[in-house]
């Protein structure tokens, strides 16, 4: 694990989904740097934003505004692809059960949250099949529609 891995890990684990702070942090705000600065929030909204000192331990972390996907496929696949045994595009979802291809929509959904990818447009969604419940860390997700042959 690098450096910046593990500090990230370290932050992770220091941040709750209510409130919380990170100090000494390098922000983009979607139009310009901000520089260095320190960032708290409670209920799940940014309360401050304050210029810093940079981190003496030289962290090379910058937040920025979430990224959004707009053409996914959550129902699909979420293993490894292309390597033996792995199964293809086509045959996958006809042969597995709606409760497996759930569980690889949420693991989509939450890959795609770790990635900094707060939103996604799910193309030929089943509605029917997943609803963010909020239950588990993911990104938002919309629906734009069933799909059609």
């Amino acid at each position: 694990m690098s450096p910046t891995q593990r500090q990230g890990a370290a932050w992770h684990s220091q941040l709750g989904p209510d409130s919380g702070s990170l100090p000494g942090i390098a922000a983009w705000d979607g139009e310009r740097d901000l520089g260095v600065v320190d960032i708290a929030w409670q209920d799940g909204q940014i309360t401050a934003i304050t210029p810093a000192e940079p981190d003496p331990a030289g962290n090379d972390l910058t937040v920025i505004p979430g990224l959004i996907d707009t053409h996914v496929h959550l129902l699909g696949y979420a293993g490894p692809l292309g390597g033996p045994g792995a199964p293809d595009t086509f045959t996958w979802p006809p042969v597995t059960t709606r409760e497996e291809q759930v569980l690889h929509a949420a693991a989509n959904a939450q890959r795609a949250l770790r990635a900094g990818i707060t939103t996604l447009r799910d193309l030929a969604a089943d509605t029917a099949r997943l609803s963010p419940t909020g239950r588990t860390p993911a990104a938002r997700w919309c629906a734009a529609g069933p799909g059609t042959a």
